[in-house]
C-alpha cells in the first residue's frame, strides 16, 4: 500500500524575506514548490504551466506576486473550483526513493478570466513506510538548521 506524506506546512515561506534578499528557508520553500511562486519555474513544471496557468510564464519583475490574481466576476456565478495536478516522479529537493509525487493546484475558475489560485499542495507517494520517513527525515533535515538559526536569533534578541 502506498503511503503519503502532505507537505504544506511550508507555505509561509514566501513571507521570510529580508530587506529585499530572500532568506535561505524561502529559497528552499520555493524550490519545494517548483519555483513557481518565484517567476523562474523549473523547467520540469514549465509544461504544465504553460497549459493551465501560462500566466506564470509570462511574469515580469513590474508585477504582483502572480499567484494572487484576482477574478473578474460582477457576481459568484458561474465559477468553477477545479484542481489541476502536476505528477513528477523526480524533486530537484527531495532526493530519496519515491513513487511519485504530486503538486496540486486548486482554483477558482471563470471562461474569460485568470483562474485565481486559492491553495496548493504538495503530496509524495512510497512503496512502504521506510522510504516514506526516510523522505521525511531528509526534508526535515534541511529545514532544521534553518528553524535553529532563527530560533537562535530571536533568543540571542530578547
Amino acid at each position: 500500500m502506498t503511503k503519503r506524506i502532505i507537505t504544506t506546512a511550508l507555505l509561509l515561506g514566501f513571507a521570510f524575506c529580508s530587506f529585499g534578499q530572500k532568506t535561505r528557508f524561502a529559497q528552499l520553500v520555493e524550490q519545494m514548490y517548483f519555483n513557481v511562486f518565484d517567476r523562474n519555474p523549473n523547467k520540469q513544471i514549465q509544461p504544465f504551466l504553460k497549459k493551465y496557468f501560462p500566466d506564470f510564464l509570462g511574469w515580469n519583475k513590474n508585477e504582483n506576486a502572480g499567484w494572487a490574481y484576482n477574478l473578474k466576476v460582477s457576481d459568484s456565478s458561474n465559477i468553477d473550483t477545479t484542481v489541476h495536478s502536476f505528477i513528477f516522479t523526480k524533486h530537484q529537493l527531495v532526493r530519496t526513493n519515491f513513487v511519485k509525487g504530486r503538486l496540486d493546484f486548486e482554483s477558482l475558475e471563470k471562461k474569460a478570466d485568470k483562474p485565481l489560485i486559492s491553495g496548493w499542495t504538495l503530496y509524495f507517494s512510497f512503496e512502504n513506510y521506510n522510504d516514506a520517513i526516510i523522505c521525511f527525515d531528509s526534508i526535515y533535515k534541511i529545514f532544521d538548521t534553518l528553524s535553529k538559526d532563527r530560533i537562535n536569533l530571536y533568543t540571542k534578541q530578547s
